[in-house]
């Protein structure tokens, strides 16, 4: 037999263990799957068999997710649903996720009111000495690809931003930022020191405005498009996607979620409209789109605040809201984890100099108006 059978071969068994292995998981969860149909459709079984099991991969922002579509007979007739299954090289990994998935969902049970239609994956299952967990599958589209008006969707991610920071307000740690200052100005590769001088006074220019403000928050950290996911087949009777009340929208992998309370919100609100402010300038020299998103972003997070009856985000901060702040310096140590991450090359410097440029504009011309 040659490599290539031989390679084939083992592919082919792989294939069956991964199914045998997933049919064992799917048949833990039947109170689970029994509480999806009878949700669904009003009935609850009393028995099942499984009758097959498939599997969709698709790849987050921290790893594989295997979305497991569960084709099962009961007493009701021929069912299906979704578990999703993530597996982990490493114990450690594994454990500090499931944590901080039970922080955050913690989070969002503590708002009251809730957030209306914005929820995080249950985590189904954990089991210390396995390197895999289990959460409740979502038939979910990420942010980029759902089929939503753009201005729907950046006050739907709002809402669900404002969900994971909650009403309570802190003072911001301002060391935080003059580190993080310090970080991506003084230690940044290749740039002079007379740039250098420029970033630092026009950053400490809008570190004042921080320390006026009782924005601080428990972040969700590393906030971007890729954490969030909208269910448009869970649309509610008689919504459509130019409805945001009829649209769930989900919160998945908080990797980088933190307990510290004294961080600013738009750290976050920050680090996700970087990149599009990037990019737009980029072809265009302009940024009047994304601006209109970000203000429909700040619409959606105003108004969870209202429902806590909580300060607006301009309450927050009288000394004006610190947008171009923290889109800069959401630029500018994306530009020095590029270098870092993929090594000095032509091509990174080249990543790394052009969102320097854009940083300097923004903190020079205030350019984002709000």
């Amino acid at each position: 037999m040659s490599d290539a059978q031989n390679n084939a071969k083992q592919r082919i068994i792989q294939k069956i263990q991964l199914k045998e292995t997933l049919c064992r998981i799917a048949e833990h969860f039947q109170d689970y799957l029994f509480d999806r149909v009878e949700a669904r459709i009003g009935q609850r079984p009393r028995f099942f068999s499984i009758d097959d099991i498939s599997r969709v991969k698709k790849f987050g922002r921290s790893g594989a997710v295997n979305l497991i579509s569960v084709q099962f007979g009961t007493d009701i007739g021929i069912q299906s649903e979704i578990i999703a299954v993530k597996f982990f090289r490493e114990m450690d990994t594994t454990n500090e996720e499931a944590k901080k998935s039970k922080i955050l969902q913690d989070r969002f049970k503590g708002r009251k009111p809730p957030v209306p239609n914005t929820k995080t994956p249950r985590l189904l299952y954990k089991d210390p000495a396995s390197s895999f967990l289990v959460y409740e599958g979502i038939d979910g589209v990420e942010y980029i690809g759902a089929d939503i008006p753009p201005l729907i969707k950046a006050n739907l991610a709002g809402r669900a931003l404002a969900a994971v920071h909650g009403p309570n307000q802190n003072p911001i740690q301002i060391d935080r930022y003059e580190g993080l200052v310090a970080m991506s100005t003084v230690q940044l590769p290749g740039v002079g020191n007379q740039l250098k001088d420029i970033f630092l006074n026009l950053f400490g220019k809008h570190l004042r405005s921080l320390t006026t403000s009782n924005g601080g928050t428990t972040p969700f950290g590393d906030f971007h498009d890729g954490n969030l996911l909208f269910s448009q087949k869970s649309l509610k009777p008689g919504h459509t996607t130019t409805d945001p009340e009829g649209i769930i929208t989900w919160i998945i992998d908080p990797e980088y979620l933190e307990e510290a309370t004294g961080v600013s919100r738009f750290e976050d609100i920050g680090i996700f409209f970087s990149i599009f402010f990037f990019e737009e300038y980029e072809q265009s020299q302009s940024i009047t789109k994304t601006q209109n998103y970000l203000q429909q972003f700040i619409q959606g997070y105003d108004s969870a605040l209202r429902m806590w009856s909580a300060p607006s985000l301009k309450e927050m901060w009288p000394d004006g809201l610190p947008i171009n702040f923290d889109v800069s310096l959401g630029l500018l140590v994306e530009g020095v984890d590029i270098l870092q991450r993929y090594g000095v090359n032509e091509r990174t410097k080249d990543l790394y100099k052009k969102r320097v440029k854009f940083a300097l504009v923004l903190l020079n011309e205030d350019l984002i108006q709000l």
